[in-house]
C-alpha cells in the first residue's frame, strides 16, 4: 500500500472537515435518526436483537424511509414469530412517531424528495426485515422462521430450505390481518 504524503493528509482532513461543516440539514437528521433507531434496538426486549442498520434500506419499497435490519439469534416458529414481529414494529413505529429527529427527517424528506414521500408518516414509511440465526450462526431449520421482512404495510415470513438454505416465503399478510389474528376478539 502506498504512504500518502503529509500534504495530502493535510487536504484530505481539511476536505473532510469542510464536508462535514457544508451538510445539508437532511443528512445530519437522517444520522440523528439513526442513532435513535440504535438505541431502540439495544434497549427493546432486554436486547435480545442485534442492529445491522437503518435508513432506506434496499430491498424494500421506495416510500421505505426508516426501515430497520436487526438480527436474533433464537429459532421462532410461524406463530410467535408474526407474534414478535408485530410487537416490534408497533414499538418501532411509536418511537419514530414520537421522536423529534425522527418526524423532522421525514419533514426534510417531503420536501426534498415529494415524488417520494408524503405525509404524513405512516407505516407505508417503515420496513423491518429480522434474521434469525442459531447459536452456532445457521439458518434455522423448518418449521421455524429464517427472516421476517415487512413493507408497503404487509409481513413476509421466510423459512430456509433444508438443503440449500435458500430462502421460501411461507406466508405474506397485511398489517392489519397480523394484528386481527394475533388479537383476540370478544364474541358479540
Amino acid at each position: 500500500m502506498k504512504k500518502i504524503s503529509k500534504f495530502w493528509q493535510i487536504a484530505l482532513f481539511l476536505t473532510g472537515v469542510l464536508q462535514a461543516e457544508s451538510r445539508p440539514a437532511g443528512v445530519v437528521l437522517a444520522e440523528k435518526t439513526q442513532e435513535v433507531v440504535q438505541a431502540f434496538v439495544k434497549k427493546y426486549d432486554g436486547g435480545r436483537y442485534h442492529y445491522i442498520c437503518s435508513g432506506p434500506l434496499f430491498n424494500m419499497a421506495e416510500t421505505t424511509l426508516n426501515g430497520v435490519w436487526v438480527t436474533a439469534k433464537t429459532e421462532e416458529t410461524l406463530q410467535s414469530g408474526r407474534q414478535k414481529a408485530v410487537a416490534f414494529l408497533q414499538s418501532y413505529f411509536q418511537e419514530l412517531q414520537t421522536n423529534k429527529y425522527a418526524v423532522a427527517s421525514f419533514e426534510d424528506h417531503c420536501k426534498t424528495l415529494p415524488n417520494r414521500f408524503s405525509g404524513p408518516f405512516t407505516l407505508k414509511n417503515i420496513g423491518l426485515r429480522i434474521d434469525y440465526w442459531t447459536a452456532e450462526v445457521e439458518r434455522p431449520k423448518s418449521p421455524c422462521l429464517a427472516q421476517i421482512k415487512f413493507y408497503e404495510n404487509s409481513f413476509r415470513y421466510y423459512e430456509a430450505d433444508p438443503k440449500t438454505l435458500k430462502l421460501k416465503l411461507v406466508l405474506e399478510e397485511s398489517y392489519e390481518k397480523a394484528l386481527s389474528q394475533l388479537t383476540p376478539t370478544l364474541p358479540e
